[in-house]
């Protein structure tokens, strides 16, 4: 029976060697193969957050663009409404002439 527990116990040995370095493998496998998926993933999240920001760029530069126009827009109207403001009122306007070559023209709706 002393022979027979040796080879048992051998055959143990052998097998659990072989076991463990299956999953050693395994492990190693794994492991490796997790490590290149999160590579590939935080590449592609890097990627994509690279997109989103160009993109929110764009749409800030677009609003700043269409804040300035807005702004010069506003400010041309105002400047439209003094001179327009202006110009109804005749007592403000100074017609003196410029120079001897000047000559001024005054016209109702009915008569020149």
């Amino acid at each position: 029976m002393a022979g027979r527990d040796k080879v048992r116990k051998s055959d143990f040995k052998v097998k659990a060697r072989n076991f463990w370095g299956s999953i050693s493998q395994k492990t190693t496998l794994l492991f490796l193969a997790t490590a290149i998926l999160s590579v590939f993933a935080l590449i592609w999240m890097g990627l994509r957050l690279t997109q989103q920001d160009r993109a929110l760029e764009s749409q800030q530069l677009e609003e700043r663009r269409e804040t300035a126009a807005d702004r010069v827009v506003t400010t041309l109207e105002q400047l439209l409404a003094n001179e327009e403001r202006k110009l109804a009122n005749p007592e403000v306007i100074d017609f003196s002439p410029i120079s001897e070559d000047f000559v001024k023209v005054f016209w109702d709706s009915e008569e020149i």
